[in-house]
């Protein structure tokens, strides 16, 4: 997958959060340097999250910026100047016919998951603000986003069966909850049954670190319910 190819306009991205257990270092120059260019810039990612759709190419302001992202794939944050961009999804090769086009406007210094979602022909975006804050390092915060299209509403368990996430719908968001930084096993289940339609065993919730788990994909069709976890924001 080609990406940031808009340099100096984009910048590449400060972090790549396809897997949440890669670690990065950088001492505190290198990322007081990177802090200083990247002043005045919004953050942003997108998510292919639309079951039949083809691979994309992400447009921001007529540049291709994302190359061949399929689904399930993730382009990891890059940095765009805080004002108004129009964005194209278009499929794989093909400039002519947008799958959906829309703008954002982002404000300085914040960071925003763009998820190209639904079924086609009617794809659509969704965009989630995602945290920026700087969380203590004895706290994990983690929230639920229901990305998949036809599937009632969801809810989220932990090992214990005790509810972390409620009624989710399609297309929205469960606003972060604080945990302990540990290893997790969530359940994923038809709201208000105890029907599950989804394990997430293992997860790692690192302290000082928010994250978001997408559920995606098609509840007993092909490609199957599944998740991704991402790390959130700042790192």
């Amino acid at each position: 997958m080609a990406y940031c190819p808009l340099r100096p306009y984009m910048k590449c991205p400060l972090h790549m959060m396809n897997n949440i257990n890669r670690e990065e270092t950088f001492d505190k120059e290198d990322r007081d340097n990177e802090e200083e260019r990247q002043a005045g810039f919004s953050f942003v990612r997108f998510l292919h999250a639309s079951p039949n759709a083809p691979a994309l190419d992400i447009y921001i302001d007529n540049m291709k910026a994302v190359s061949n992202l399929t689904y399930a794939s993730i382009a990891g944050y890059a940095a765009l100047p805080a004002t108004i961009h129009d964005i194209a999804v278009y499929p794989l090769g093909q400039t002519d016919t947008p799958l959906t086009q829309f703008t954002i406007n982002p404000s300085r210094d914040s960071y925003r998951t763009i998820v190209i979602a639904g079924l086609s022909p009617n794809i659509q975006s969704r965009i989630y603000v995602d945290s920026g804050e700087l969380i203590p390092g004895n706290e994990s915060r983690i929230r639920f986003v229901h990305m998949s299209p036809r599937a009632p509403a969801l809810d989220v368990v932990d090992e214990t069966g005790r509810a972390l996430f409620s009624g989710v719908t399609f297309g929205r968001v469960a606003e972060y909850i604080s945990v302990e930084p540990n290893i997790y096993t969530l359940r994923v289940l038809i709201a208000g049954t105890p029907n599950v339609v989804l394990g997430l065993p293992q997860l790692t919730f690192r302290g000082g670190r928010a994250y978001t788990i997408y559920a995606i994909g098609l509840l007993g069709a092909s490609p199957p319910l599944t998740a991704v976890v991402l790390a959130d924001g700042r790192r």
